[in-house]
């Protein structure tokens, strides 16, 4: 009788499986895995660059633009590394419109590539009007 075996209803066991496939269908694939890589680069390098482009007048300007930059970050990375989870979430509309339907997870990463790099197309795209017509 020392077995120590455990008896799991049937209920018990379909919870244990359900559980189990929503651990299996997580987004932590390679292809997923680059996009969150690249991203991060992406993040850091506006992290390094931002300095030498918008210059600081002291230590405390310089920390609150990066604690600011940092912020800006969060939420276009937090598309691109959690698209299929942001786009399940949605409201019961007490506050704000309905959402009815989930989302596509590969649109709310194409919108966090977007929001990531807009700053740079800004930036293109006033040197090329600032070289056009400057």
């Amino acid at each position: 009788m020392g077995g120590g075996a455990i008896l799991m209803s049937e209920s018990d066991r379909d919870e244990e499986q359900a559980l189990l496939n929503d651990d299996s269908e997580s987004d932590w694939s390679l292809f997923a895995d680059w996009q969150r890589i690249a991203s991060l680069l992406v993040a850091i390098a506006y992290l390094l660059v931002s300095p030498y482009l918008f210059p600081s007048n002291s230590w405390s300007h310089l920390m609150a633009d990066i604690i600011i930059r940092i912020l800006a970050l969060a939420f276009p990375l937090a598309c691109i590394w959690f698209g299929d989870d942001l786009a399940r979430y949605y409201r019961d509309g007490t506050l704000f419109p309905e959402i009815t339907t989930p989302s596509s997870g590969r649109l709310v990463t194409l919108g966090g590539w977007i929001l990531l790099l807009l700053p740079l197309l800004l930036f293109l795209l006033v040197k090329l009007l600032d070289s056009l017509f400057g």
